[in-house]
C-alpha cells in the first residue's frame, strides 16, 4: 500500500468498502504456500499489513505478539489482512462521521486563527 500509487493507498475519504479491498490485495512477507507458511513462518519487515498495524493500530505488547506469531507460522497473511481490514474500515466510519459532523464548524476555526 503505496501513497504513490492511488490504488493501493488508504485514503481518509475512501469508502471503508473500498479500503478493506485495497487491505486484502495488499503485498505481504508471506511465503508461496500455506504449509511452507507455517514451517517456515513470514517475513512481518517488508509486510504493509505489519507496517500499517504497528504504526497505527498497536500497542507494543501486541505488535510484539503479532511479530511473533508471523515469524513462527502462527498467523497466516489472510488471516492478518482480516484484522487490519476490521480496524481500517472501523476508523474510517468514525472518522468520516466526525469530519461530517465538524464541517458546519469548519470557517469558525478557520477565521478563529487569523486572528492569532
Amino acid at each position: 500500500m503505496s501513497a504513490s500509487l492511488p490504488e493501493t493507498a488508504i485514503f481518509t475519504i475512501d469508502p471503508p468498502s473500498l479500503a478493506k479491498k485495497k487491505v486484502m490485495s495488499a503485498f505481504t512477507g508471506g511465503r508461496p504456500t500455506i504449509e511452507e507458511q507455517k514451517r517456515l513462518g513470514a517475513n512481518p519487515d517488508v509486510c504493509s499489513v505489519y507496517a500499517y498495524e504497528y504504526f497505527l493500530f498497536m500497542n507494543a505488547r501486541e505488535i510484539e505478539e503479532l511479530r511473533y506469531n508471523c515469524l513462527s507460522g502462527g498467523i497466516m497473511c489472510g488471516e492478518c489482512k482480516n484484522l487490519l481490514a476490521e480496524r481500517v474500515e472501523k476508523f474510517l466510519i468514525q472518522h468520516q462521521e466526525r469530519r461530517e459532523k465538524a464541517k458546519d464548524r469548519f470557517q469558525e476555526f478557520l477565521f478563529n486563527a487569523k486572528d492569532y
